[in-house]
């Protein structure tokens, strides 16, 4: 095998390595999935957004050829928002590079490559769950860190006060649950500065959405419908009722353990727009490498750390650099099952 040379390749180059960890492209969480955030790069590490009053107003024809309408322009406050840096070392052993074996016409840069992005791939996974943790921050109004440091508070940046839960009666037979979704949805979009919008929906946890389904008005409404066998079967993970999209979020046994429990958690539900044209946005900032300064973020980075190699061991680093922001929070609505 060759010695620590090998790394001088062209393979474990910067360029080359955040293609490689570029080929891998993140899965989506169930919020990334189904929400509409718009990803683009930016050359900065951070973005300022600009809020306008929220008015919106029919334009009035005028002659052609004559003078446009004039209006006065709402007053507007500028916020920065900072990229948040996430980033994962890892090593590779010489013991480990000593068993590993060229075979085809593979060299053995290629076979060390594929060997530094398996070990990658663990730290992709974990970065695809915080993504879908960060975005569940998004349409709570405040992201924090797996250990509760908050990384971004949006209702305190665009000068909201965190609203109280909306509680939702389920316990009581005669609870109107078409009526609350309905009044629901009117509320929010009091508070839309959009002409439209695709859907409303409702990301709820486990206990939640069961007492939902399972809510006299609701199953009887179902059951005659042609809807009607996704309740006589298992439960299902949507149901469309009252004008709400109700989503069952679903989040694997290892995924409740990093986050210390359900995204959402099991007696709430997190209410969004859906289909609001930059309603919800992700930016992705460059990466802290002098060869990446100023130059259009990518989702990844992997790099090796040549100042660090030593005679055992090379090091790497994958990274990324993400913004995610909802631009208009005070559309965003947190359910809770009122306690019986």
């Amino acid at each position: 095998m060759a010695d620590m040379s090998i790394f001088n390749e062209d393979e474990f180059t910067l360029t080359s390595l955040t293609t490689l960890a570029n080929e891998t492209p993140p899965i989506p969480g169930q919020i990334g999935a189904t929400l509409d955030f718009e990803e683009d790069s930016i050359t900065t590490t951070s973005i300022k957004v600009e809020r306008e009053g929220a008015t919106l107003a029919l334009v009035e024809p005028t002659p052609r050829g004559g003078p446009g309408e004039v209006i006065d322009h709402d007053k507007r406050g500028m916020r920065t928002f900072d990229a948040t840096h996430l980033q994962r070392d890892e090593s590779v052993k010489a013991e480990e590079v000593q068993n590993v074996r060229a075979s085809g016409s593979a060299t053995e840069a290629m076979q060390l490559q594929d060997l530094v992005d398996s070990k990658m791939r663990r730290h992709y996974r974990d970065f695809d769950l915080t993504d879908e943790w960060m975005k569940v921050g998004v349409i709570s109004g405040k992201i924090v860190s797996g250990k509760g440091h908050t990384i971004l508070d949006i209702y305190g940046e665009f000068g909201l006060a965190v609203p109280a839960p909306i509680e939702l009666d389920l316990s009581n037979e005669a609870t109107k649950v078409r009526l609350f979704a309905d009044e629901l949805r009117t509320d929010m979009e009091d508070d839309l500065v959009a002409p439209s919008y695709e859907s409303v929906v409702a990301f709820c946890g486990n206990g939640f959405f069961r007492d939902l389904v399972d809510f006299k008005e609701v199953r009887e409404t179902y059951l005659n419908t042609a809807a009607a066998f996704e309740l006589r079967g298992i439960l299902p993970d949507v149901v469309n009722y009252g004008g709400v999209t109700w989503v069952r979020h679903k989040t694997g046994s290892k995924a409740r353990a990093a986050a210390g429990g359900n995204l959402i958690a099991d007696d709430e539900a997190r209410v969004c727009f859906k289909g609001v044209p930059g309603l919800y946005i992700t930016r992705f900032a460059p990466a802290d490498y002098w060869d990446t300064v100023n130059r259009p973020g990518l989702p990844r980075y992997m790099n090796e750390a040549e100042s660090q190699r030593t005679e055992k061991a090379a090091f790497f680093e994958v990274q990324t650099n993400p913004i995610h922001l909802c631009t208009q929070p005070a559309t965003l609505r947190r359910l809770k099952l009122k306690a019986a």
